[in-house]
């Protein structure tokens, strides 16, 4: 990764490419024997009024729309809840700051739909297109923060751990 004055990423696209093609269609085998294999479009938005360098929004869509607007249920706790299939397969929202005088990433939010979570598709998002976006910024540190108890055992599985005790933020050095 290189300077905003049109210089070239690990990727070969410049700043400017990312910003005006931020789509791309990608295929993922996921699950624990890499039996499944999904198609989404992946769309990174930087956000607003800032270089690449301070982050955006990765979204993933689905490509097969067969099941939108099918109504599935889950369990939240200990509650039954209905929600309905749309095109949306999963969102993170990354963010450089500084932290104690160094550059960390910052994971404000990692969602993956209802219907796909425990399918391993969260992990292979994680692993294959988040960690290797960190690392366009060269940034060794990234701290999830708001991490609820259902989704702590997501966080262990990608090599997260809890800041402190009782915490909500995990971090992984990369």
């Amino acid at each position: 990764m290189t300077d905003e004055a049109g210089s070239k990423f690990e990727d070969g696209s410049s700043l400017h490419e990312k910003i005006d093609n931020p789509e791309k269609t990608i295929t993922l085998e996921y699950g624990d024997s890499s039996e499944r294999s999904v198609t989404l479009r992946e769309i990174f938005e930087p956000f607003l009024n800032r270089t690449l360098r301070d982050g955006g929004i990765m979204e993933w869509k689905r490509t097969d729309l067969s099941r939108v607007g099918e109504v599935v249920t889950y369990m939240d706790g200990e509650n039954e809840e209905e929600y309905e299939i749309t095109d949306e397969a999963g969102k993170a929202t990354l963010g450089v700051e500084n932290f104690e005088g160094r550059k960390i990433m910052v994971c404000d939010s990692f969602e993956i739909e209802h219907d796909l979570q425990g399918s391993g598709l969260g992990r292979k998002l994680w692993m294959e297109r988040v960690e290797p976006k960190v690392k366009e910024y060269q940034i060794k540190e990234i701290r999830a923060t708001h991490v609820m108890a259902a989704s702590e055992g997501f966080w262990a599985k990608v090599g997260f751990n809890p800041a402190g005790e009782n915490s909500r933020t995990w971090v992984k050095n990369i």
